[in-house]
């Protein structure tokens, strides 16, 4: 409701950034079952903004950023650390992704469990935002592809307190608040 100065929570804005947090319980990986496992999906228009674990068999690193505008990019999210076997070790472990355009392009961010894993900067012009409008079936999806079908409809983990910012959130906010419980529902951004 633009006369209210409401707008959707589910909007993505990477000159403002945004924030992606949530637990994640793995106990391990299928190929055979899905080469990709959604987190989250969030399509507008021709544009997708998508969290995903990869089932690759050498074993390096699982989690994945895909965006996509006029052009499309798929970004290995974790340093040379984090391995399947780290993310699949049958414990609850909170992860906090943030994306931010900058001068030089996107600047992508992991935490694990409050902890900076990794920190990345991709040139990107595909696009800024991605635009929700009513009427246009955009929405979002944990847990699946918000299309329905492909690769990426099997989601073998447990998810929780999942936590979407319209903002990125720094370094000492997440590491503040990881382990703490924050009340849904708002149009806030902090």
């Amino acid at each position: 409701d633009p006369d209210n100065k409401r707008e959707n929570n589910l909007k993505i804005d990477l000159t403002v950034g945004n924030s992606v947090e949530f637990w994640l319980k793995k106990t391990g990986f299928d190929a055979s079952l899905a080469h990709k496992e959604t987190i989250f999906d969030l399509t507008g228009k021709d544009k997708h903004f998508r969290i995903y674990l990869s089932a690759s068999a050498d074993g390096t690193n699982p989690l994945y950023l895909n965006m996509s505008g006029t052009a499309e990019v798929n970004l290995s999210l974790g340093a040379s650390t984090l391995l399947t076997s780290s993310v699949a070790d049958s414990n609850w472990h909170h992860y906090a992704i943030t994306v931010k355009s900058s001068s030089t392009g996107i600047t992508s961010k992991l935490f694990v469990d409050s902890v900076l894993n990794n920190e990345r900067t991709d040139t990107f012009a595909g696009y800024t935002t991605i635009d929700i409008e009513s009427g246009t079936g955009s929405l979002g999806r944990i847990g699946a592809l918000v299309s329905g079908s492909g690769d990426g409809q099997i989601f073998s983990a447990s998810i929780d307190e999942f936590r979407f910012w319209k903002a990125e959130r720094s370094g000492k906010q997440i590491g503040q608040n990881w382990f703490t419980q924050v009340g849904g529902g708002t149009d806030d951004s902090t």
